[in-house]
């Protein structure tokens, strides 16, 4: 691996970690060639599969033994046409083409009066419950789906943002403190809902209970993007979930933590909700597929069933997995394992760095050693030891991350080198702008209207004050840098640069 040393790597992205496996571990992304389509691309990447220790939380394995006999004795194309099945599901709510409430299977572990069935992933799910805010003034963190931002927009909602306290050791974002929320709510009394986002990406968790005590009695609603938290319901050394801890309404991704197919969530409406399950049904149904697959709820709905009856032992064992990860890897010298104090968190989620390495850079090295994780910063990866990672799995990781901790880390804490050394001091000139554009963005111009505005392309360097028509966001996790109707302020040029061009909209047209 020394050509990584050696300034010829080219690091990889997203698109390439799907097309490119077949090709020997060590060989350098500038001489891997595209195949022609996806079939071709999914056929190289089979040839040889990765550990994921990431999302969808399947890994390509099964948790339920009657949904997998169900796919190998009739295939996905015969389940995906069993629509009128549908019809014969007890408790099922399903008329027409309309699916409704999913039923007790489902209200039973999650604590909620409704439970609805997404598609198309927590994404939507977000977008739904914004539309449920409508004209609202609405509590949000700088770091937000861009699904949030979105909704809350084509809503016609009025966002207030607070911004989390920044963890420059990790390159991340701390979950919002009930003090924030107390501050914030203080300062504007026209607040009527808090949209946390909760979970993050490592884990860590917001005090519902403390926030839920500071809303109810401002009758401010809780809502909780819980996309990375549908586990928490099914085993009683998780972080007890936010549906259970007094949100109203949750938004939970299946397909990030309990084993189903992507883009597979639910929206959740507490038994005491505030926020009308009426309304958000109402929401559910004009957002929503009038083509639910009968394939993608099996799934979920299998998932949902094994976790209720045996995720104590599921869940457990990956816990368990993840402290071996912890334990060993914490010996090494040069790798740093992350603790966060004060914070309840995820106990199958491991954040750790190398000293001597970026995260990015720890991060390509692992994708060479077919190993895939959740997530990278400049500082350090996320790695999510979920429900179908193995023993297997774990040891492999181990003997990854030892090879690489002793061929490419440096022991010394007070010592730094080559890209790492750079990579830090490039981070400390990029960070403070993302920070002042998350905070300070200014919304200048509705987006119904800059959707039906004209537009124009230029360089970024000619855009200061001009109107964004576009929306740019970082992914992982997904808030944006740049929303539509935003005002172009000089952070934003600074980041983009001069050869990034941005949408905007013509001068006349606001």
């Amino acid at each position: 691996m020394q050509y990584i040393r050696a300034g010829i790597w080219q690091k990889y992205n997203y698109l390439n970690y799907f097309l490119f496996y077949s090709l020997p571990p060590d060989t350098p992304t500038g001489l891997m060639q595209k195949r022609q389509g996806l079939i071709e691309a999914v056929e190289d990447f089979q040839n040889s599969y990765p550990l994921q220790f990431h999302l969808p939380s399947h890994s390509g394995r099964y948790i339920n033994q009657s949904f997998r006999d169900l796919v190998v004795k009739y295939g996905v194309k015969k389940i995906d046409g069993c629509w009128l099945a549908m019809h014969n599901v007890e408790g099922l709510d399903f008329e027409g083409a309309r699916l409704g409430d999913l039923g007790d299977i489902y209200h039973k572990p999650f604590g909620s009066q409704l439970s609805l069935f997404l598609q198309n992933g927590s994404t939507i799910g977000n977008q739904i419950v914004s539309l449920c805010l409508a004209k609202k003034k609405v509590l949000i963190q700088t770091n937000s789906h861009i699904s949030i931002y979105s909704g809350l927009q084509l809503a016609g909602a009025q966002i207030v943002q607070i911004q989390p306290e920044y963890n420059p050791d990790y390159d991340m974002y701390m979950p919002v403190t009930p003090q924030q929320i107390q501050e914030a709510l203080l300062n504007d009394a026209e607040i009527g809902v808090v949209y946390l986002t909760s979970p993050n990406m490592e884990g860590l968790v917001a005090d519902y209970p403390a926030i839920r005590q500071i809303c109810q009695p401002n009758n401010v609603l809780l809502i909780v993007d819980e996309a990375h938290g549908a586990h928490f319901y099914f085993n009683k050394q998780m972080p007890v979930g936010a549906l259970k801890s007094g949100a109203d309404a949750t938004v939970c991704s299946v397909h990030k933590t309990l084993g189903a197919l992507s883009a597979s969530a639910l929206i959740n409406v507490s038994k005491n909700s505030r926020l009308p399950a009426s309304k958000v049904q109402d929401a559910y149904h004009l957002l929503n597929t009038t083509s639910p697959s009968p394939l993608l709820l099996a799934d979920v709905e299998s998932c949902v069933r094994t976790l209720k009856d045996d995720g104590g032992l599921i869940i457990d064992r990956a816990i368990q997995l993840n402290k071996k990860l912890r334990d060993a890897v914490r010996q090494l010298p040069a790798v740093t394992v992350a603790e966060f104090e004060g914070f309840k968190a995820d106990p199958t989620k491991t954040v750790i760095k190398i000293r001597g390495l970026t995260g990015h850079e720890l991060s390509d090295i692992l994708d060479v050693m077919r190993i895939n994780i959740e997530k990278s910063t400049e500082k350090c990866i996320v790695i999510t030891c979920h429900i179908n990672i193995s023993e297997e799995d774990i040891e492999s990781l181990i003997n990854a991350i030892t090879q690489i901790a002793r061929e490419h880390g440096i022991e010394d804490e007070s010592m730094s080198f080559g890209d790492a050394a750079a990579a830090e001091s490039e981070y400390q000139k990029i960070n403070p702008i993302y920070k002042k554009i998350l905070l300070n963005r200014r919304y200048k111009v509705d987006i119904r209207d800059v959707l039906a505005s004209e537009s124009e392309l230029l360089p970024a360097n000619e855009c200061l004050g001009r109107i964004s028509a576009e929306i740019k966001y970082k992914c992982p996790p997904g808030f944006p840098v740049l929303v539509y109707g935003e005002e172009i302020l000089q952070e934003h040029v600074e980041l983009f640069g001069t050869k990034e061009k941005l949408k905007v909209m013509k001068p006349t047209q606001h």
